[in-house]
């Protein structure tokens, strides 16, 4: 059981290791024609969450929810040039360049919340609507021109990857709050966080990386 447990408390950072073993192990092609990208955004993310789950207790917090709060930050700010690199139509561009701005004007506002003792689920909610509206953006541009089967394409396995983790890691932060607030002895919070978040960013990995292996893999 304590190995079982001591999997899932790193298993978000073992499925970013294995993308980042898988991107630098395969070659360059056509569908790694972003791969200094997908590079930066695990590396961010796995140096930011094992940054976490190894230090606790930094400076003069007594938590490590202000690691995590501020990871959707990290992660936007990578995902701002990305995204405006790989949209075509000056409309999705600006759109991209609005929502991030809103994006940091709500953690100006509410900086204060970012360094707090409980997990705040707001953050990634914003987050994943960023997440959402480019994805979306992104799939109507693959609609309108299909010059590559879409499932040939890193960006697309990288886009939907992300997109699952988004979504499904903020719905789960959400009820995670209400019950780390409301019923803080009716639940073991020492298993319900690394079980359930950890295995979202794990699975949302292993897509990815099963993806950029298999299509990058030599014909035979």
């Amino acid at each position: 059981m304590n190995k079982f447990l001591l999997f899932f408390e790193y298993a978000d950072v073992i499925g970013m290791a294995i993308v980042l073993l898988v991107l630098l192990l395969r070659r360059d092609s056509t569908i790694l024609e972003n791969k200094h990208f997908f590079l930066i955004y695990f590396s961010v993310f796995f140096i930011s969450s094992l940054f976490a789950s190894l230090i606790p207790d930094v400076i003069r917090f007594k938590s490590n929810n202000w690691i995590y709060d501020n990871i959707p930050l990290f992660l936007c700010v990578v995902l701002f040039f990305y995204f405006k690199k790989i949209f075509k139509s000056a409309f999705s561009k600006k759109l991209n360049g609005i929502i991030f701005s809103l994006f940091i004007l709500f953690y100006v506002f509410n900086w204060n919340k970012a360094v707090d003792r409980l997990p705040n689920s707001e953050f990634y909610l914003i987050y994943a609507l960023f997440i959402i509206i480019n994805a979306i953006l992104y799939f109507i541009q693959e609609l309108m021109k299909i010059d590559v089967p879409v499932f040939e394409k890193g960006d697309f396995w990288f886009i939907s990857s992300v997109l699952f983790y988004s979504s499904s890691g903020t719905l789960f932060w959400m009820f995670y709050k209400e019950i780390y607030s409301k019923y803080p002895n009716q639940f073991n919070l020492e298993y319900l966080w690394p079980v359930c978040y950890n295995s979202i960013q794990f699975i949302s990995c292993i897509i990815f990386a099963s993806a950029i292996y298999l299509k990058t893999r030599p014909s035979r």
